[in-house]
């Protein structure tokens, strides 16, 4: 007969089946880590603070909580996706469930759950799940707090579980699945010495969706002698100054790592894609570059190759010229540098080109006069003896040498591929880091420099590039491993997006590029001038005349005639005006119809489309690549096909027409360049810091050295670094 259960029943049923449960509870309470979790790991000293990897207790809930609310934007992107929320996921229930579980599974032997405790305080997790003793085989998964970033800690803590793993449970191989996109984990792998072995297609639900994850894993026979964790202690207490003791962990600051040649400074030499310095968009490049070297390495002295070493102190004050002529040795500054800093480049730059263009001028002169007097007399000028400069005696002592982008590295422009690849090839004799940072690569064809660049690319420490269409299949053909290059896009987009204004501009801006790479007709020219001033005076708007190259006046000299007669001009820039100021002036326009690559980085990166003019292969890559990195924006137009006033009128309308559409994505896609550039910027430091701070033979786990290890991703460090998080198959 059925009826009403009593209270004494219901309480007698709970009883029953929660008795398991608070047996658990009493005994995971009353019992030491030693006793019920197989003890713990360390205590080991990294960088002046204790680590201890112990069991989880149901005691570390608050502080487990605290740190994980708190780190929610480092950790919840990569971790299992729930129904609940981020705070429903970290309450005293949920950890206490977890423990329980964990202790369960430790128990049987199929997990090992670690907590990260630093100086007595929780730092995060470092479990091992999945554990097969008959096959050998364990799965690692780990988070950290994002305070002790870049301080090893993670490596370490890994390290101390891979050895326990391996000698004391006797496993073989440990893998770690981490989410396609999850940088500093996969630095963090790296770091440990796992080699990246495939992708597993939509291997878990992270961050609300099914993600690919990139499956790394190390295994016992490529444990250096005297286990992963010493080698990680090693390299952390080479890099790592020691804090002070009454410093709290949260609030300090991330250690400044210097790097130091013989002399007692890191030296970085920078090869500039344009000596001359008469290029606003490899002057924004450099800009970007000297900026971000100076804050991580305040102390450094940055050396530029350049022809203008004067005109470089006055727009660059933060780094040292070093001449293309002479020994190229680092300079000492006198009254001569300290007065041309403070006079600035419109004061310096008109005597600085005037030299160098009389000399140019002089020397094709003397050239032609020379040969001349051979042809006629037999006899020609008295030679004077030049000792080329192979390299520069700067590079004696560099810690890094770095090749700034341009599009340079093609058939366009030989000599100064060879120069740099003089200078690459030089420093990976010498054993120093050698890197190329947001390149244009190709059409590369030309057979003698081709065979160069696979002799030296190969060699490189990291290769960035600024687009993915052509760069990546031509460091293929070249034999540059994967693993060593990235597609990061032209560091002169950070410059470009700072200048960007909320209100959509107004105004149509030109330029029009005519070099020996760029060729176009009298009659194009004329065409593109009437095209812009119609289409300008049909839409009520000004036109802007932009100049990039400055060298030669070859921008002005082709653009100002296209705006001539329009009653709305907006006045031309100075000849030294800054990059940022020509981003300024990009910033007022709705449309930019230009040949130059620059000013379309500029406008892209502001959320303004372009019409591209192109005349030759070399510039069907610069757009092309342009518009593949910003998912759209680039209208193309090829200035040697028909009907040209029907296609740039149709494209510079259309652009007109998508401004306010468009200007979303193309801003999103420049943050998106930006973070992946800093990301490539952070992998050059810490091959650098590396090389010089860590050492160790190649292939070593706790060095990244000339030679990467096969099966090494392409994958660059976030700016959080050890605060990695591997996403595993706990509900916490």
């Amino acid at each position: 007969m059925n009826g009403p259960i009593s209270s004494q029943t219901l309480a007698a049923v709970l009883r029953f089946h929660l008795r398991s449960a608070w047996y658990d509870v009493g005994r995971a309470v009353r019992t030491s880590d030693s006793r019920t979790w197989g003890g713990r790991l360390g205590p080991v000293d990294v960088a002046g603070h204790q680590l201890i990897l112990r069991s989880p207790r149901l005691g570390d809930a608050a502080q487990w909580r605290e740190v994980r609310l708190r780190e929610q934007a480092h950790i919840e992107r990569w971790w299992t996706t729930s129904p609940l929320s981020w705070a429903e996921r970290h309450t005293d229930v949920q950890w206490v469930s977890y423990v329980l579980e964990a202790r369960r599974q430790a128990r049987a032997k199929r997990a090992l759950p670690l907590v990260i405790e630093l100086d007595g305080q929780l730092a995060g997790q470092c479990n091992l799940e999945g554990i097969d003793p008959v096959a050998g085989i364990g799965e690692m998964g780990i988070w950290m707090d994002s305070t002790w970033a870049r301080q090893r800690v993670a490596t370490v803590a890994a390290g101390l579980v891979v050895d326990h793993a391996v000698t004391e449970l006797g496993l073989h191989r440990i893998t770690a699945p981490i989410c396609e996109g999850n940088i500093a984990a996969a630095w963090g792998a790296r770091r440990l010495g796992m080699l990246r072995e495939g992708v597993m297609e939509g291997f878990l639900n992270v961050g609300g969706a099914r993600q690919n994850h990139h499956l790394w894993a190390i295994t016992a026979n490529r444990i250096p002698p005297g286990g992963l964790a010493s080698a990680m202690l090693e390299a952390a207490s080479r890099v790592h100054r020691r804090q002070p003791a009454s410093v709290s962990p949260v609030s300090r600051r991330r250690p400044q790592v210097t790097p130091a040649d013989a002399n007692g400074a890191i030296r970085v030499v920078i090869q500039n894609g344009e000596y001359w310095l008469c290029n606003h968009g490899d002057a924004a490049m450099l800009e970007v570059t000297i900026r971000r070297l100076r804050e991580r390495w305040p102390d450094a002295r940055i050396g530029v190759l350049t022809s203008a070493p004067n005109l470089l102190r006055a727009v660059e004050p933060g780094a040292e010229p070093i001449s293309d002529r002479g020994t190229g040795d680092w300079p000492v500054t006198g009254v001569t540098a300290r007065l041309a800093q403070r006079v600035g480049a419109r004061v310096v730059g008109p005597a600085a080109i005037g030299r160098l263009t009389a000399m140019d001028l002089l020397g094709q002169y003397s050239g032609r006069l020379d040969q001349a007097l051979r042809r006629v007399v037999g006899v020609g000028l008295p030679r004077r003896q030049v000792v080329p400069q192979d390299v520069p005696a700067a590079l004696r002592n560099a810690s890094l040498v770095l090749a700034m982008g341009g599009g340079y590295f093609a058939d366009v422009d030989p000599e100064q591929a060879h120069r740099t690849l003089d200078l690459l090839e030089h420093a990976g004799d010498r054993g120093i880091p050698a890197v190329m940072v947001g390149q244009g690569l190709g059409p590369l064809e030309d057979a003698t420099l081709v065979a160069r660049a696979a002799r030296v690319l190969p060699q490189l420490d990291f290769i960035a590039l600024r687009e993915g269409l052509q760069g990546p299949e031509l460091l293929s053909r070249l034999g540059v491993a994967v693993e060593r290059t990235s597609v990061t896009g032209d560091d002169a987009v950070e410059l470009g997006y700072e200048a960007r204004q909320e209100q959509v501009g107004s105004d149509l801006g030109v330029c029009l590029r005519i070099a020996d790479y760029s060729p176009v007709a009298t009659q194009t020219k004329e065409t593109v001038g009437r095209v812009v001033r119609r289409i300008a005076g049909e839409v009520g708007a000004g036109l802007v005349p932009l100049i990039i190259s400055e060298y030669r006046s070859e921008d002005r000299r082709a653009t100002l005639p296209l705006v001539e007669g329009f009653a709305n001009i907006v006045p031309p820039p100075g000849r030294y005006v800054t990059p940022r100021g020509v981003a300024a002036r990009v910033s007022r326009c709705r449309v930019l119809v230009t040949g130059a690559y620059h000013l379309g980085v500029f406008a892209l990166s502001q959320g303004i489309p372009v019409v591209g003019l192109t005349s030759s292969r070399y510039y069907d890559g610069k757009f092309l690549g342009l518009r593949d990195m910003f998912g759209g924006g680039v209208h193309l137009v090829r200035l040697d096909e028909p009907d040209l006033d029907e296609r740039i009128s149709s494209a510079i309308h259309g652009a007109w027409s998508e401004a306010t559409d468009v200007r979303r994505l193309l801003r999103e896609r420049a943050l998106a360049q930006i973070d992946t550039s800093k990301q490539g910027f952070e992998r050059v430091f810490d091959i650098v810091e590396t090389r010089h701070l860590v050492g160790g033979a190649d292939g070593h786990p706790a060095s990244v050295g000339r030679r990467a290890r096969v099966g090494e991703t392409n994958e660059t460090p976030a700016a959080t670094d050890d605060s990695v998080a591997v996403a595993t198959r706990q509900p916490c």
